[in-house]
């Protein structure tokens, strides 16, 4: 589906035990210049008082609406599906718990992708750690060599930067459930298989980094679906070595962490020998 005008926007917010943070992402929602259609609540089961927290949020904006998985998944994955499978809007903004939109974010976004009739848009952001905050610019060779830059490591930042048609997402099968941290590169070598990525060089949105982030340590989880991932997509590794060879890097550094010297000397001499 093509950009126009008239689009609109469901935000979809998977949250699991957000109570820390969940009211600051809302509040960036609802603080952008350009209305949206809807703000989804998907959650994974909380035990906290994330739920009444976005309660109180609901009781004063109709807009926003809480939907429930049956049990704890584990991961983001299902929470975004469930999240993508009840949106009614044209386009979906993802937003993590923990993240926070700055208030042009959406708009200069759905202008850029009516722009270049595009499906799916990025922006860059400010990463936040304590108290130091840096700028997190894309590369520009994520624009001049993108299969590389999609086989070869994650080609967007967060999800919480990412603007996107539900249309293209359905017609992929949505996001693989199999996966707990690496869902994201695995839905983009997916998208890139049929479109291009639309990267908007300014930053947009916080990005906040703490340990409980999916994303942050866990190596041994880092390793398996690195395997995952190649054996997945195993003709398209096979088509670009370069690729193949840096997730084998990837992987030797993790098992490394983990201590199994023996796997991790496997894994590093495998990519150099592609």
């Amino acid at each position: 589906m093509k950009i126009n005008p008239l689009s609109t926007i469901s935000v979809v917010i998977p949250t699991y035990n957000g109570e820390k943070t969940i009211a600051r992402a809302i509040e960036s929602v609802l603080l952008q210049s350009l209305r949206v259609h809807e703000i989804i609540i998907s959650d994974d089961c909380s035990n906290d008082q994330t739920l009444e927290i976005v309660e109180g949020f609901a009781r004063q904006d109709k807009r926003i609406r809480i939907i429930l998985t049956v049990k704890n998944s584990g991961g983001p994955a299902q929470p975004m599906n469930k999240g993508v499978e009840s949106a009614t809007g044209d386009c979906i903004a993802f937003l993590d718990q923990d993240d926070e939109w700055l208030p042009l974010k959406l708009e200069k976004q759905m202008n850029k992708l009516e722009e270049l009739k595009g499906e799916a848009i990025t922006c860059e952001s400010y990463d936040i750690y304590g108290d130091k905050k840096d700028q997190y610019v894309y590369p520009t060779f994520f624009e001049t060599d993108r299969e590389y830059a999609v086989l070869g490591m994650v080609p967007v930042h967060s999800f919480s930067s990412v603007l996107i048609t539900k249309s293209s997402i359905v017609s992929l099968g949505g996001f693989d459930e199999n996966m707990k941290m690496a869902i994201d590169w695995d839905f983009w070598i997916r998208f890139t298989r049929f479109q291009k990525i639309i990267y908007l060089h300014e930053p947009l949105l916080n990005y906040y980094l703490h340990e409980d982030n999916v994303s942050v340590g866990n190596p041994e989880l880092q390793v398996v679906e690195r395997v995952y991932l190649l054996g997945k997509h195993r003709e398209l590794y096979q088509k670009n070595l370069k690729a193949y060879a840096n997730v084998l890097r990837q992987k030797g550094n993790y098992l490394c962490e983990l201590n199994r010297t023996n796997a991790a000397r496997q894994a590093y001499i495998a990519s150099i020998a592609m």
